[in-house]
């Protein structure tokens, strides 16, 4: 069951195990904005992701909201897909979405007759196969549920803009892949995913909502370079980039300007985290004189150093923060995973049984604290918190990786090589070279087992001719 919906007129059209659709009415004379939400809205929270502001503008609006980060499986789309085209009998309709949510206005803007759409940061897909560069959410890639994932020419509503970062990691590959499909591309440079904060409030969304209804981008590159340099997110980001530049003094005193004007720790450390993938030493040097972080801007600050390739620092980055917010899941897990990756599982252990106890249904955390029993010699454990993290919804590729290699410490290397098989078709291809020593052991396994059947039968044969001829 699901919290009812609690903003006054809201009512709830489609639900299934997937997705709730929401709707609200509006004044006449309007189009009906077709929201999708983005990676982290739930339906157990009131309302859809833009119904306030949909509400401000006076527009009927129809909400998407996802159970889970999903990607709006196509499945549960195409079902809710009659009733929201005959909510809107084929009067004008916008779908906007930002991130997962843009992804969803893209792909299924013909299918629910939308006339137009804009996408804030979209997705173009998140299967492996289609974005091998974007490792975001190769983990919850499910080639079942995402089967034909990736957005193409013939999902788009007739007129489909995209406002993005082409610059920025992962969004600059899905902007390119979108682009070649039919997407107008209008840059937001500078900004990396934070590119919502152009558009947030009533009077922005309503001038990119005119400026699409018009086919006008140049009216919306002009709202967009208007807003930016009034958003210490933009002074944040181009700092970073320039520091990665190796400008130094440019890209400093932007930075400065931006926690001048309100910008927060955690998000200097993410501009700055988005800046590192170029390895520069002033950027990385910034990252690590960031202070008053919050949890969550330690654990930013310790994965963006870990996907810099820094694991020392990383590992420094999430015990400076543990010093500060000792009972923190993510800080817990993100240090049991890189002492894992060091083969310190003593010292990942009692971390992560710790983040286990505060998070249970964490599949992640189930994941290390199998890979940590693995290494105390439990291999039994290790199996059962492996088949723990397999039993959370979306569970994704990592729980039958840990699975295979509990299994195969165990003596198991049938099943075994099954676990590093599904976790192989689900993007892991680190599990392939597993899958194929499993099908050997177990090959070798099997002959053995045959050879002994064959040895027993001649053995027995041999006695009962023996008892027979005596």
């Amino acid at each position: 069951m699901i919290t009812p919906p609690a903003a006054p007129g809201t009512v709830t059209v489609f639900e299934d195990t997937e997705i709730v659709v929401r709707a609200i009415p509006g004044a006449p004379g309007h189009p009906t904005l077709v929201t999708f939400g983005d990676y982290t809205r739930r339906p157990d929270q009131p309302g859809f992701w833009g119904a306030s502001v949909a509400t401000a503008l006076g527009w009927p609006a129809i909400g998407f909201v996802a159970r889970r980060p999903n990607w709006y499986p196509a499945a549960s789309v195409l079902a809710a897909a009659p009733i929201i085209r005959a909510r809107l009998g084929g009067e004008e309709a916008i779908g906007y979405g930002y991130s997962m949510g843009g992804y969803g206005a893209l792909k299924y803007g013909r299918i629910l007759g939308l006339s137009a759409a804009l996408a804030i940061s979209p997705q173009a897909s998140i299967a492996p196969a289609d974005v091998p560069e974007d490792r975001r959410w190769h983990v919850l890639h499910d080639p079942v549920l995402h089967a034909g994932m990736r957005v193409t020419a013939a999902d788009l509503a007739p007129r489909a803009w995209m406002v993005t970062d082409p610059r920025a990691p992962g969004d600059g590959p899905a902007a390119s892949l979108l682009a070649a499909e039919g997407v107008r591309l209008v840059p937001a440079f500078g900004l990396f995913h934070g590119t919502m904060a152009l558009l947030a409030g009533r009077a922005p969304l309503a001038e990119a909502l005119a400026s699409l209804r018009a086919d006008d981008p140049a009216r919306l590159r002009r709202l967009i370079r208007a807003r930016r340099r009034n958003l210490a997110a933009w002074h944040a980001g181009t700092g970073a980039v320039l520091l990665g530049r190796g400008r130094e003094t440019a890209g400093t005193a932007l930075l400065d300007r931006a926690r001048q004007r309100g910008l927060t720790p955690y998000a200097e450390a993410e501009a700055l985290g988005f800046a590192l993938h170029g390895g520069a030493e002033p950027v990385l040097a910034r990252l690590l004189a960031v202070a008053g972080l919050s949890a969550e801007g330690h654990a930013a600050r310790s994965f963006a150093l870990a996907g810099a390739g820094r694991p020392d620092l990383a590992l420094r980055a999430a015990q400076a923060g543990l010093a500060v917010f000792p009972e923190d899941p993510a800080l817990l897990t993100q240090l049991g995973h890189l002492l894992l990756a060091e083969g310190r599982a003593a010292e990942a252990h009692p971390a992560l049984a710790r983040a286990h106890g505060l998070h249970p249904g964490d599949g992640w955390i189930l994941v290390g604290l199998s890979g940590a029993l693995l290494g105390l010699g439990d291999a039994a454990g290790a199996e059962r918190a492996a088949r723990q993290a397999l039993a959370l919804p979306q569970a994704g590729a990592f729980p039958h990786f840990a699975l295979g290699n509990a299994l195969r410490a165990l003596g198991r290397p049938e099943e075994a090589e099954v676990a590093y098989a599904a976790a192989l078709s689900l993007g892991l291809e680190s599990a392939r070279p597993l899958r194929d020593s499993a099908h050997q052991a177990a090959s070798r396994f099997s002959a053995r087992a045959a050879a002994l059947f064959r040895r027993a039968q001649a053995w027995s044969a041999l006695r009962q001719d023996g008892a027979g001829g005596r």
